[in-house]
């Protein structure tokens, strides 16, 4: 690495400048979102820790550039984060090194507590968590001769130890700091299981080659031998890399399913008067006051302004020919048992027709008549599995939601969801078909943390979220959530 201040500038702003042009992962998570003024936020691009090392490196470039008007820029650079930083951006641009999606920079996890133990936890510092969680990257930037000075104060404290043959005090010998940090990487990543596997560990030694440690003390060949039993990989140097930033090509446009798998809440959609109704305001509903009526039947009317209606947002994504409704016979129960309760005489009616094929009788009345939709009349899920094909999904979500259902839906820091939400999800994503909904948080929260395991080179959307769109849903929905307490 250059010594002047001069040199080690310019590679510290041309790293701070690449760095901007930087991404690992433009994915996104296979969610097709129709809701109205809500950030769609579904990509996983984000780098955790990735703007606070950029914000690190811009402070040492202003450092560097103020000892510039003291100092002059030939003279050698002292001390400096040049190194840390030189081979951190090595590691991150080289998929050699960080295989993508890359997930955090300088990310902290903690170690598990010993016994006895006070205080708060400690943590050991992995550079780069890479390959979406699981490989992590530790660089170490120690010379030869610190690995030298180490054995050499070992030694002494050993001689020492010797020497003073009247003395009962226990003085534990200082733990080599390679050896240090494999045990604490190694202790950590039990804690942090990605597919039922542990994290790749590896450990790059930048400032050593392998000719100069096999050359000087056997013990330094010891300590790697013993890092190899930790379960971590050693690497020597850091390979160089020209990062090349090419003009990405466009995402094709997420599609459903042929076959899509139906929650109550759009069931209750397909079934609601003022799905079909002429003029919305004209639905014969019983809200809780005045007040409620007007807001809801307004608030629709600017979603139909702004979007599509429900059925025309369907005959818009899918090809209608080929199209199938799905649902568990769970949810159809479920959604007699709200309407019997709450529905209006036409919404029964349609409900009938929806399962029993009357294809006409459901769209009688329906602004839709002349121009109906196919996917009717909605299929009941086998619960067997024997009628459908084996899944083509990433299964995190699916083994999120069988984690969750077989904890009373406890999604730890994600909330909690409903059984019955669980097992509509499961049913759709045990067959690798979409599944419909407009539980938004439900999918919000069960998705959490998928950009770690996301492989998404499908076209197919997992999940499509579409916006409740009248007041007589949301009468239903809310029956439906009071009965699920």
């Amino acid at each position: 690495m250059p010594s002047s201040i001069n040199e080690s500038l310019r590679i510290y702003r041309e790293i701070f400048d690449k760095s901007d042009l930087f991404s690992s992962n433009d994915d996104r998570l296979l969610v097709i979102d129709n809701w109205l003024n809500v950030p769609n936020d579904w990509t996983c691009s984000g780098i955790e820790g990735f703007h606070r090392w950029r914000m690190l490196l811009k402070s040492d470039i202003e450092a560097t550039e103020a000892m510039l008007q003291c100092t002059d820029g030939d003279e050698p650079l002292i001390s400096s984060n040049l190194i840390a930083h030189w081979t951190c951006w090595m590691a991150l641009i080289n998929p050699a090194v960080s295989k993508h999606p890359i997930t955090a920079v300088n990310k902290y996890f903690i170690l598990p507590k010993r016994e006895g133990q006070k205080g708060k936890p400690k943590s050991v510092k992995v550079d780069i968590v890479a390959d979406a969680g699981r490989s992590w990257i530790r660089l170490s930037n120690i010379k030869l001769s610190s690995i030298l000075a180490e054995l050499a104060e070992m030694d002494s404290l050993i001689t020492s130890s010797d020497d003073d043959s009247d003395s009962h005090v226990d003085q534990p010998m200082p733990v080599p700091s390679l050896l240090k940090i494999g045990h604490e990487l190694s202790a950590a990543s039990i804690k942090f299981i990605i597919h039922d596997q542990r994290p790749d560990i590896h450990l790059y030694l930048t400032r050593l080659s392998r000719e100069e440690v096999a050359e000087s003390d056997s013990r330094i060949k010891g300590q790697l031998e013993t890092l190899n039993l930790y379960g971590i990989q050693v690497h020597f140097g850091i390979p160089t890399y020209d990062l090349k930033v090419s003009q990405k090509q466009p995402r094709v446009a997420l599609k459903p399913t042929t076959n899509i798998n139906l929650d109550v809440s759009i069931l209750i959609a397909f079934t609601s008067i003022t799905t079909h109704i002429y003029n919305p305001a004209e639905a014969s509903l019983k809200p809780n006051n005045a007040t409620e009526h007007i807001r809801a039947i307004s608030n629709q009317l600017y979603q139909e302004s702004g979007v599509c209606a429900l059925f025309d947002l369907i005959k818009e994504t899918c090809d209608t020919e080929t199209l199938q409704f799905w649902t568990t016979q769970e949810n159809k129960d479920r959604t007699y048992s709200i309407l019997d309760k709450i529905g209006g005489a036409t919404e029964k009616l349609r409900l009938e027709s929806i399962f029993e094929g009357g294809n006409d009788s459901f769209w009688d009345g329906s602004r839709y008549f002349s121009n109906q939709m196919g996917g009717l009349p909605v299929k009941i899920i086998n619960d067997s599995g024997d009628d459908v094909p084996t899944a083509s999904f990433d299964d995190f979500v699916l083994r999120r939601a069988h984690k969750a259902l077989n904890s009373d839906g406890n999604m730890g820091s994600a909330g909690k969801l409903t059984p019955h939400t669980l097992r509509t999800v499961i049913a759709g994503l045990e067959r690798g078909w979409t599944t419909l909904t407009s539980n938004r948080q439900s999918i919000k929260a069960l998705v959490q943390g998928w950009h770690t395991h996301v492989n998404n080179n499908s076209s197919l959307a997992t999940f499509w979220l579409v916006e409740p769109r009248s007041l007589s849903e949301q009468l239903l929905e809310k029956s439906d959530r009071k009965s699920n307490k």
